[in-house]
């Protein structure tokens, strides 16, 4: 069974998603959707950020110092990718939405317990150095040998997610010329405002926070299955 990586989304971002769905299949090309989906694109960005970035700064347990420097680069790191939604948006017809609109209904997740999540599939080889960091970090302690695989982890990790989502998307959408560009410098500017912090803290955590860290990356592995007629339907979390 595949392992797919996500993030929780609320039920009102989920219908919103839906509606969008509908709306490019369903309403009449002169009302237009750019708008909608664009703020529907966005919303995702902001979930998905917000708990991957928030969740995993919250367990390296920094202070509050360093949390205001978090929360600045999670400013830059979303400003960034507004930019680029809106700026690819606004220049796509409502014919093109479709593929887009496809795109996002697959990364959908409900879970058996009505959880509704937003999935990505890992590589088999991210998976693996998952599953191997957090039998590292239990079975040959201490943790804080193990600080650097953390490191290399979540900045793989981001880099996967970055990649998915707005590369897979934009390649959906044949995007080429300045958007395609304006995407790849998005990707590159969260990747930059992100990694030299993470550089400098990875290696300073304590042994609880690295454990906990350990934890996170197991609460947001999924197994799943495809769902028909499309989407992804939960077979379980990963433990």
């Amino acid at each position: 069974m595949a392992v797919y990586l996500g993030f929780p989304i609320s039920e009102e971002l989920h219908a919103r998603v839906l509606e969008s769905v509908r709306r490019v299949r369903e309403a009449p090309p002169e009302k237009g959707h750019t708008d909608f989906v664009t703020a529907t694109i966005i919303g995702m960005t902001d979930a998905g950020i917000g708990f991957f970035f928030s969740e995993m700064v919250g367990r390296m347990r920094l202070g509050k110092a360093a949390d205001r420097i978090a929360a600045v680069t999670l400013k830059t790191v979303k400003g960034g990718l507004h930019l680029i939604i809106h700026k690819v948006g606004k220049g796509l017809s409502n014919e093109q939405f479709h593929p887009l609109v496809e795109f996002l209904e697959e990364t959908l997740v409900v879970d058996d317990d009505t959880c509704r999540y937003v999935a990505f599939p890992a590589t088999p080889e991210l998976a693996g150095r998952i599953g191997e960091y957090r039998r590292l970090v239990r079975e040959a302690p201490p943790a804080t040998r193990h600080a650097l695989q953390c490191l290399d982890l979540i900045v793989d990790f981001k880099h996967e997610s970055l990649e998915f989502f707005f590369r897979q998307s934009t390649e959906r959408l044949q995007v080429r010329g300045w958007a395609g560009g304006a995407v790849s410098m998005g990707i590159e500017i969260a990747h930059r405002a992100s990694n030299e912090p993470l550089k400098r803290l990875v290696p300073t955590l304590t042994e609880e926070s690295l454990l906990d860290i350990a934890d996170f990356f197991g609460s947001i592995m999924l197994e799943q299955r495809m769902a028909e007629p499309g989407g992804l339907q939960s077979g379980g979390r990963g433990r």
